[in-house]
């Protein structure tokens, strides 16, 4: 997708991706993704609005991100979610925060497809 600075915009165009890691071995399995506002990419300098689709088996080892906050909604599905020390079990409807630089993880439960949005907000640059 072209960089676009409009306020307004449809997303019918943004294609569904398999997750990658741009370096580093891998955290999330079995994903793929909508990033509906990229940083850099639209107005806004750190924030990131993306649609996650894990099928049933996909999971994520323990991250964290630092420098960053995330908000997660979740539209279908269920997943058990770990986050810092506090474990849970999410399905529609319901929201996850994850601190910045706390550590989080989440597994698929059953047969269905573990859909949410996520709302990425940059707090700090990291360093290269």
């Amino acid at each position: 997708m072209t960089s676009t600075k409009q306020l307004c915009f449809s997303t019918k165009d943004i294609k569904l991706v398999p997750f990658s890691v741009k370096s580093g071995p891998g955290t999330h399995y079995n994903l793929k993704m909508r990033e509906l506002i990229k940083r850099d990419r639209h107005i806004f300098e750190k924030t990131e609005l993306v649609i996650m689709n894990f099928q049933p088996g996909g999971y994520t080892v323990p991250h964290s991100h630092p420098g960053r906050e995330q908000a997660y909604y979740v539209l279908r599905g269920k997943a058990s979610v770990k986050v810092g020390n506090e474990q849970c079990i999410v399905k529609k409807s319901d929201v996850v925060l994850i601190p910045r630089n706390t550590l989080h993880s989440y597994k698929v439960i059953g047969k269905e497809l573990f859909k949410f949005l996520i709302i990425d907000v940059e707090l700090v640059k990291p360093s290269k």
